[in-house]
């Protein structure tokens, strides 16, 4: 099946600099992604070789962290 995530920001980028994380549940950055666009965007992300399991995104929007699990079946 297709191994790819697409994230649709309901949040803001406010510099071209930040960038989403994907944790592995011993704190271990798995995978680190650039959001290069300013404003409102979606970013598909592949997850290839990355094994199924429970995992947390992190982006950091100005001052706020967004943090969610991701499960991987």
């Amino acid at each position: 099946y297709d191994n790819n995530l697409t994230i649709l920001y309901d949040f803001e980028i406010q510099e071209n600099n930040e960038n989403l994380f994907i944790y592995d549940m011993n704190g271990r950055i798995i995978k680190s992604v650039a959001l290069n666009n300013k404003g409102f965007n979606k970013k598909e992300i592949s997850l290839n070789g990355i094994k199924a399991g429970l995992y947390i995104i992190s982006v950091q929007v100005g001052n706020e962290t967004i943090t969610e699990k991701l499960i991987i079946q």
